[in-house]
C-alpha cells in the first residue's frame, strides 16, 4: 500500500522483492546522511540494491537547500520488503530519517521538531492501519509486535534468540539522542494521536454552573474573537446559545445537553410553583403618602 497521503511515492523500478508476510513491527533509523542524497543512491541500485520503506528529510546538507525537512518519501510499497532490516525484513517496516551525517553516532543531531510531526503521523497512520500495537518493543524475538529502533536488532545489543537486524556489530542507529527521543517524545505522541479523546464527564449542574461562568460579556467577547465567521450565529450579544455551547464539549454532548435542559426544566417548574404560591396571597398594600 502507498501511503501517498503522507509520504511522496518514489518507486525504485520495476518491482524485484518479496511479499512482506506480516507487519510487526515499525522500525526507525538514521541515515547517516541527508533524503536528497539517500533517494539518489536508492535511485541508482534500484530494488536489487538497499533500501527503506520510507524516508524523512532535515536540514541538513542538500536537504537544506532543497527544503526538505520534514518532507517524507515512500520507496517501498508496505505490501513488499525492503532490506534496511536484515533478518526482520520480512515483518518490519522501516522508516530512515535524515541527520547531520557525522562521524560518531553519539554525534546525531536530535531530530528536527518538523521531522517529529512527519513521524509521528506516519507511524500513526501505519500503526492503525496494520493495527500495529503503539509501544516499544522489548527485543527483537520472535512474535514481538510494535515500534522499534534498529539498533534492538544489533549486536551487542540484540537478545539470544531476538532477530538480527544487520550484520554489522556494535552498531548505534539511529544514535543514542535519537533512541531517547523516541522512546520519551515520539511513542508518546504517537500514542496521543491514537488515543480518542475522552468524553466529558459533568453533572447538568456543573455544566450549568460552566456556562454560567462563560457567560459574562467579556469573556463571551474573548470568545467571539476566536470563533470561525460560520460560529457568529451562536453569539448573541451578552450570551451564548447554550445547545452551542454544549456542542463544543466534544464527545457525550448530547448526554450534557439533555441532562442541562431537564435542569433548566426543574428550574421552570419550581418557578411557576413559587409565582402560582406568591398568586395565593393578596398584594402588600401600596406605601404611605
Amino acid at each position: 500500500m502507498w501511503f501517498t497521503a503522507l509520504a511522496a511515492k518514489r518507486p525504485l523500478g520495476t518491482q524485484t522483492e518479496p511479499r512482506i508476510t506480516s507487519r510487526d513491527i515499525i522500525c526507525v533509523h538514521t541515515m547517516v546522511g541527508y533524503l536528497h542524497s539517500t533517494d539518489t543512491m536508492f535511485k541508482a541500485n534500484g530494488y536489487g540494491g538497499t533500501e527503506s520503506h520510507f524516508g524523512v528529510g532535515g536540514t541538513w546538507g542538500s536537504d537544506r537547500a532543497l527544503s526538505l525537512n520534514g518532507v517524507a518519501y515512500q520507496w517501498q510499497d508496505t505490501d513488499y520488503t525492503a532490506d534496511a532490516n536484515l533478518d526482520g525484513n520480512h515483518r518490519v517496516i522501516s522508516i530512515e530519517t535524515a541527520d547531520n551525517a557525522p562521524k560518531l553516532a553519539r554525534d546525531i543531531e536530535p531530530w528536527t521538531p518538523a521531522q517529529v510531526v512527519t513521524i509521528v503521523k506516519l507511524i500513526a497512520a501505519l500503526c492503525k492501519r496494520y493495527d500495529i500495537p503503539p509501544k516499544l518493543i522489548p527485543d527483537t524475538r520472535a512474535g514481538r509486535r510494535g515500534l522499534a529502533y534498529h539498533a534492538q536488532g544489533i549486536d551487542p545489543n540484540r537478545v539470544p534468540n531476538g532477530e538480527k537486524w544487520s550484520s554489522a556489530r556494535g552498531k548505534e542507529c539511529p544514535g543514542p539522542v535519537r533512541i531517547a527521543q523516541f522512546i520519551n517524545e515520539v511513542i508518546p505522541k504517537v500514542q496521543a494521536a491514537l488515543t480518542p479523546p475522552k468524553e466529558v464527564d459533568m453533572t447538568p449542574e456543573e455544566m450549568l454552573n460552566a456556562r454560567v461562568v462563560l457567560n459574562t460579556p467579556a469573556q463571551i467577547r474573548a470568545m467571539n474573537s476566536n470563533l470561525k465567521p460560520s460560529d457568529k450565529q451562536y453569539v448573541m450579544g451578552d450570551s451564548i446559545d447554550v445547545e452551542r455551547f454544549i456542542r463544543w464539549g466534544g464527545p457525550g454532548q448530547e448526554r450534557l445537553l439533555k441532562g442541562v435542559r431537564d435542569l433548566l426544566d426543574r428550574v421552570d417548574a419550581l418557578s411557576a410553583k413559587v409565582d402560582r404560591l406568591a398568586s395565593q396571597f393578596p398584594p402588600p398594600p401600596p406605601p404611605a403618602a
